[in-house]
């Protein structure tokens, strides 16, 4: 593995989105006390109010998705404006490190500053910052983040989920129900799902180790992307010249 695969795969571990996971066959679902009458949509099993949360997002074809995580005291955020086939454009911060993300047509492009690339591994990033010199080096590290059907995609785990209905509430302005979805590792979130239709997912939670708030916006809005400059991206034979 070069040094440059290496590191845009330690960039790519941080941009995990904690959104619902797909209900298992064997999940189980309960309702906590409400605190105000529930709405129709409130009322169905939490694990039938997730379900139809992904499938509406899903759906859209298109999104805004906006994150700030902490895990293990390390804070990333990320905004991204991204569709279902395969067109993003948006930004990653890491600490005081920025790296722009670029996407057309599953084609991703991946450009970090200097303090990103340092972030991610002092030890070998000396060799890619010299050679990329703030260019865009394309990679199929991030291609998953570009595409709306993956990062909503079905969850990859056999495990039993639990969903569990927390009430009502509002976001922005409008009636949410708040489901938490808690896998067997222990870990959960809890996603804000719009009462009224179309019942997209607008917000999610995470606790536990992983802490922080994803927020989901402007379904449907196309993204408007095209490729960079062929003198501001970094050819294949300059990559595969960079060390191990």
């Amino acid at each position: 593995m070069t040094t440059y695969d290496t590191l845009l795969l330690l960039a790519a571990s941080a941009l995990l989105v904690p959104a619902l996971a797909a209900c298992d066959d064997g999940s189980t679902a309960r309702d906590a006390d409400r605190g105000e009458p529930p709405t129709a949509f409130a009322d169905l099993p939490p694990d039938q109010i997730a379900r139809t949360a992904k499938d509406a997002v899903r759906g859209s074809g298109a999104l805004f998705l906006e994150r700030d995580l902490t895990v293990d005291g390390v804070s990333t955020s990320i905004d991204l404006h991204l569709d279902d086939e395969g067109n993003c454009l948006g930004s990653i911060r890491k600490d005081d490190g920025t790296a722009s993300i670029l996407g057309v047509e599953g084609t991703i492009w991946f450009r970090p500053d200097e303090a990103f690339w340092r972030l991610s591994d002092p030890d070998v990033a000396d060799a890619v910052v010299d050679e990329v010199r703030g260019r865009w080096v394309e990679t199929q590290s991030l291609g998953d983040l570009c595409d709306l059907d993956l990062v909503f995609g079905d969850a990859d785990s056999t495990g039993e989920r639990h969903y569990e209905t927390l009430g009502t509430d509002e976001v922005d302005g409008e009636q949410v129900v708040r489901v938490r979805s808690t896998g067997d590792d222990g870990i959960s979130s809890v996603a804000s799902v719009l009462t009224a239709e179309p019942h997209y997912l607008v917000q999610v939670d995470a606790e536990g180790r992983a802490e922080g708030t994803v927020w989901l916006s402007g379904f449907g809005e196309d993204v408007a992307t095209q490729p960079p400059p062929a003198r501001d991206r970094v050819d294949q034979d300059e990559l595969d010249a960079l060390p191990d």
